[in-house]
């Protein structure tokens, strides 16, 4: 579980995986939506990079370089961020878990990822413009999809 503070500064534990993500990216946006409608209900979260809890949750990282990639967050208190949170991300993941499997156990298809990554990453916007608009739009403030 991870600790965090929450809005009144009490501590309470989260049960989940969080998946931080750039709000202001549709790309990223389209993303996150296609994880929650992924994952069991209730396993992932997702809150913006912009946010004053991703701040609390990587104070390491100032704005600039916590929206380099997005960062997962496990319940144990684990994280990846970028190209390496793609395994864990997809164990939680039924459909994509033989993915996950084969980015632990081979070395060339996790350099592969790694690369893929980096290259959507600077890709977004041009990535973006050919998805449907209903994938893009901002999602919920509670970062769930109901």
């Amino acid at each position: 579980m991870i600790a965090v503070m929450a809005a009144r500064g009490e501590r309470r534990s989260l049960r989940r995986f969080l998946v931080l993500y750039d709000e202001e990216c549709p790309l990223c946006r389209a993303s996150v939506r296609a994880i929650l409608r992924l994952a069991p209900a209730g396993a992932i979260e997702a809150i913006g990079l912009r946010s004053a809890r991703a701040a609390r949750l990587i104070p390491e990282e100032g704005a600039e370089e916590r929206l380099e990639a997005f960062h997962l967050i496990a319940p144990t208190g684990q994280r990846w961020k970028g190209g390496a949170a793609l395994p864990p991300l997809f164990e939680v993941l039924a459909p994509l878990r033989p993915m996950a499997w084969l980015l632990r156990r081979s070395a060339a298809a996790a350099g592969a990822a790694d690369v893929g990554y980096g290259w959507v990453s600077r890709h977004r916007p041009l990535l973006a413009a050919v998805l449907p608009a209903a994938w893009t739009k901002p999602l919920p403030p509670e970062g769930s999809l109901s």
